[in-house]
């Protein structure tokens, strides 16, 4: 299973997303699939299940979703993994090992995670974001909800705001640990 490979902010790596990210896992996977001679398939989701290529074995479908990861772009603006979860449930009846690929960045889905879990092999890969636990003091920066397209704009240079800024992203480790 893949998350929406696209609108997604930066990654601890400098000059690549976290769409960007979430593919090279994809490709290390895909790769890894032919290697060992495994079937390969995904489920790209946003607020809904965009697409579903099966699970196949071969060079020739791992480059085709390879292909189609580069060029996915979303319809759905916002992150449902429960639904995409549940689509798993009900089309992949036999065990598998399954890799969630997400940022978690979306509202609490472990209850959804239960079923899948005991069903596969279920394998969580997190895409971070490390400069998302720190903000430059550049002055006022306008922020950008990727789901929802509402923005905030705050002063870097606030303590307060810095302080509020640094117990949000540490609540949110803790919920996600």
């Amino acid at each position: 299973a893949g998350g929406a490979v696209g609108r997604w902010g930066t990654s601890g790596r400098v000059g690549q997303s976290r769409g960007g990210s979430a593919a090279e896992a994809a490709f290390l996977l895909a790769f890894s699939s032919i290697r060992n001679n495994d079937k390969g398939g995904l489920i790209w989701f946003s607020d809904q299940v965009e697409r579903f290529s099966p699970p196949k074995k071969g060079r020739s479908h791992t480059l085709r979703l390879i292909r189609e990861i580069l060029f996915f772009e979303p319809k759905g603006r916002g992150t449902l993994p429960s639904l995409a979860l549940d689509y798993l449930n009900h089309l992949v009846t036999r065990r598998s090992v399954v890799f969630f690929v997400s940022d978690f960045q979306a509202e609490p889905f472990s209850r959804a995670l239960t079923v899948p879990s005991r069903r596969h092999d279920l394998i969580a890969i997190r895409i971070d974001d490390l400069r998302g636990e720190a903000l430059p003091n550049i002055g006022i920066l306008t922020l950008e909800d990727a789901d929802t397209g509402g923005q905030l704009a705050i002063h870097t240079g606030d303590r307060q705001t810095l302080s509020r800024f640094l117990s949000l992203a540490e609540q949110r480790r803790a919920a996600l640990t």
